[in-house]
């Protein structure tokens, strides 16, 4: 099998000792006891059983190249042979559920720690619930990743060959009874579809928990417009660790915005899986529930099953007891032979949303002959440029609609519920559209649930009764993400991807756009177009309302997009800006932020239809110059007088890691900024977050002014942020030494012996310089309140390195302030203290 070429590295940081549970490469063998508890996670499930663990246990591929795995299997394995189940991504095979979920979502998404035992996998099953009963668990990091050798494959013939060859090998070990499943969700997911596609001997069932199908039409490139954001901000940056860069997706679509045959191998042939698969999905999945209905659809063979489940794919994994329970049985019908009756199992379960805070949330275990269901009764729903929808097509003909797609317009079309009605299956919007100006449009259409009094409501993605909040009005706007609250499915298209290859598509309601041209629209004339919805199931009430949204979307990042973007006038002229009034500059304003124009910019905001633009076109454009660090631009768009930047724009600010840029946002947040957000933005710890100069900087700008000083203290007290306030207490020493502030510190719990390090960035890694604590701080200045600092840090038993600071003012100028207690508590420290002892004792002679 050829791999289609050529690979687009980007570069990746190294694996770290000491992040997401790296330990370097030191292959081993050890027995972890019954009642063993995680080190890291005390508060963990105990082990039920002895677990033998093989450390980077070395895996060959077929060119050579080595991938190294953790093996958990039963202590006795090598005389009782057991079969294994592989665990298959890039996130790190020491990287547990218990490290990774208090970064990227709240309340844990309500899983108790004591469910977890930290030696599962990102996304995985737990040894802990396995090796009990009979089975290896395999954990290996894929290639490129970790210590894993080669570049890092997303997805396509390389990992699909290189699963194949791993589940061989892991056949023939002498503990290995010789059948191997595949488990777990997304990535882990997606990589089983490519695999199983292969068709290794050895493997015999797989266990696709939600896994995207076609990583250019469902991820990548939704509707032909580039989705990767998430991708590309969090999990290259945070997640993916390896020392040979990463075959990129965002450097591919650069390349190659059309469906090429490098996109083409990401999209696996499931036609060709023959063997038990047991998929499931969810509705609240933005990223792989059409992979899961293609699969439940393609999969050649009649021992498949399909689970549509109300909840979030890792909650169900992990949280869910009867999930874990059901894959276990599934897994203990075709890798060990039992007459346990899985086959009985109805072929197709399906789920109801009901959103608001209904009791109960959701229907599950609806039982379907096949999906879609059968017994669904299509209608067509017709949209009023009244703003109405009509199932019997009265008072539509001939009407229109418009909106300014150059913003954040929208049209909206709503139909009020006169019964209760289930809506589930695939939608589809065709809309008959054009465009005056441009010869392309992205088009967005979703569908939305609102209350009786035309409230738009939403879906919690786990269970009420595991997390704090009573109500959607309770959840903060950083916690409402996409894993914790749905809105409703999504539908996505650009005009000049409209082309329909009817005989791949799997639903007349899900057309497959085959992408591989582009077919500009003439400005003015009426194209159709035809756009599938992301599968939905919701009941809606009687009186509740079905809303149907047609726009120009801004993704979730905030910002408009920049494909979009450019199609806007990019010149003009001095002249012409006095003729243009505050929609014409509202045009071209987005593409010279883009363009990063500072003096473009300052003409057309002080022009006379710049001076009208609404604030929301301003915060738009401002996202844009945040996020590429644009300092000069971001300051000009500032509101007269403001003190407070908004939220977003420090987000976005941060992100560009432009030092001036991100140091002038945080400097000038809000006394309601929650610098708790800006550790799940960063998917990091705090100690990793004042590695960057210029967040820290803009947080110790912020956090020392007067207003705010109090809020912040009281708040990283609160989230238990010792860290935090013991870089300010150094940050303190260094500048004012006010000494109510450094006890207020000191009783929150602040370090004394933090050091305050310098780093360092070379483009890819960050070093850590030497760094000096508060005590040594004060040392070095001559006031009278650094010198009471010191006093009260030494009292409080800091202790510290005074070679090369003995002869600092500060460190001279202490014995003017000490009495006999501090002569004697030097004495009896004499060893350690002896440069400053001398000083002091000599100044109380």
């Amino acid at each position: 099998m050829s791999i289609v070429g050529p690979t687009l590295i980007e570069s990746l940081c190294p694996p770290k000792i000491g992040e997401a549970g790296y330990v370097g490469c030191n292959p081993r063998t050890e027995v972890l006891r019954k009642g063993w508890i995680h080190p890291n996670h005390p508060k963990a499930r105990p082990l039920p059983c002895d677990i033998l663990v093989e450390h980077d246990f070395m895996v060959p591929m077929r060119d050579g190249v080595k991938l190294y795995a953790d093996i958990y299997r039963a202590p006795d394995s090598d005389e009782n042979k057991v079969p294994a189940i592989v665990c298959w991504s890039p996130f790190g095979k020491k990287a547990n559920g218990l490290t990774i979920l208090p970064y990227t979502t709240s309340w844990n998404l309500g899983i108790n720690e004591t469910a977890l035992s930290g030696l599962e996998k990102f996304e995985a099953p737990d040894p802990a619930e396995w090796v009990p009963r009979g089975y290896a668990i395999v954990n290996i990091d894929n290639r490129g990743s970790g210590d894993s050798e080669g570049v890092m494959a997303c997805h396509g013939k390389q990992e699909s060959q290189d699963g194949y060859d791993t589940v061989e090998y892991v056949a023939t070990l002498p503990w290995c009874s010789g059948s191997v499943g595949l488990a777990g969700n997304s990535h882990l997911a997606i990589a089983m579809w490519g695999t199983a596609a292969l068709q290794p001997p050895s493997l015999k069932a797989i266990a696709p928990w939600e896994g995207c199908g076609d990583l250019y039409r469902e991820h990548f490139a939704r509707g032909g417009i580039y989705c990767g954001e998430l991708f590309d901000e969090l999990i290259v940056k945070h997640m993916l660790r390896g020392r040979n860069g990463l075959d990129s997706p965002r450097l591919l679509f650069e390349k190659s915005p059309l469906a090429s045959p490098k996109w083409d191998e990401k999209r696996p042939d499931i036609k060709k899986i023959q063997i038990p698969t047991y998929i499931t999905g969810t509705w609240t999945n933005t990223m792989h529930g059409l992979g899961s209905i293609r699969g439940w659809l393609e999969v050649n063979t009649p021992d498949k099953w399909l689970r549509w489940h109300p909840w979030q794919e890792w909650y169900d994994l992990w949280g869910e007891e009867n999930s874990k329970a059901e894959l276990l049985q599934f897994m203990d019908k075709y890798l060990k032979g039992a007459d346990n009756g899985w086959e009985h199992t109805p072929r197709v379960r399906m789920a109801l949303l009901r959103f608001g805070n209904k009791d109960p949330q959701s229907y599950e275990n609806i039982i379907e002959s096949s999906f879609p269901p059968e017994r669904t009764e299509y209608k067509h729903g017709f949209l009023s440029a009244s703003g109405t929808i009509s199932f019997d097509g009265a008072d539509v003909s001939n009407s229109r609609a418009c909106y300014n797609s150059e913003s954040n317009d929208h049209l909206a079309f709503t139909y009020r519920c006169d019964r209760t009605i289930q809506i589930m299956g695939l939608p589809k919007a065709v809309l008959y559209m054009s465009c005056p100006d441009h010869n392309d449009m992205d088009v967005y259409v979703t569908i939305e649930k609102l209350d009786a009094d035309g409230k738009q409501m939403q879906n919690l993605n786990i269970p009420w009764k595991g997390i704090p909040v009573t109500s959607f009005d309770e959840i903060e706007p950083e916690q409402a993400t996409e894993v914790i609250v749905y809105k409703g499915p999504m539908g996505i298209l650009r005009a000049s991807h409209r082309a329909i290859d009817e005989d791949k598509s799997i639903h007349p309601n899900w057309p497959f756009h085959p992408h591989d041209r582009e077919d500009k629209i003439t400005p003015g004339t009426i194209v159709r177009l035809d756009i599938g919805i992301w599968a939905m199931g919701i009941e809606y009430e009687a009186g509740e309302q079905i809303r149907v949204v047609v726009s120009v979307e801004f993704n979730t990042q905030g910002r408009c997009n920049e494909h979009l973007a450019q199609f806007h006038a990019p010149k003009f002229s001095t002249a012409h800006l006095a003729n243009l009034d505050a929609e014409d500059i509202q045009q071209i304003l987005f593409t010279s932020t883009i363009d990063g124009g500072l003096e473009n910019v300052r003409r057309l905001v002080i022009s006379p239809g710049g001076k009208s633009l609404k604030p929301e076109v301003l915060t738009s454009a401002r996202l844009i110059v945040a996020e590429k660090g644009s300092l000069g631009i971001a300051k000009l768009l500032a509101l007269p007088d403001e003190m407070d930047v908004p939220r977003e724009i420090i987000k976005a600010a941060v992100r560009s890691q432009d030092a001036e840029c991100a140091q002038w946002a945080i400097s000038n947040a809000g006394p309601g900024y929650d610098f708790k957000l800006m550790k799940l933005m960063l998917g990091t710890k705090s100690e990793q977050i004042y590695r960057i100069a210029p967040v820290f900087n803009g947080i110790h700008g912020s956090v020392l002014k007067e207003t705010r000083l109090q809020y912040t203290l009281e708040m990283l007290k609160e989230h238990h942020e010792t860290f935090m306030l013991g870089t300010i207490l150094v940050r303190l020493a260094s500048s004012s030494c006010t000494l109510s502030i450094a006890k207020q510190l000191l009783s929150y719990g602040a370090r004394m012996d933090h050091p305050l390090h310098t780093y360092t960035w070379d483009g890819i890694h960050i070093s850590a310089g030497s760094g000096m604590t508060a005590l040594q701080w004060a040392a070095k200045k001559t006031t009278k309140d650094a010198t009471l600092l010191m006093q009260l840090l030494v009292l409080r038993g800091a202790e510290t390195d005074w070679r090369g600071i003995e002869d600092k003012p500060g460190a001279r100028k202490i014995g003017e302030f000490i009495g006999v207690e501090w002569a004697d508590f030097f004495g009896r420290h004499h060893q350690r203290y002896h440069p400053i002892v001398e000083v002091a004792i000599s100044s109380i002679i």
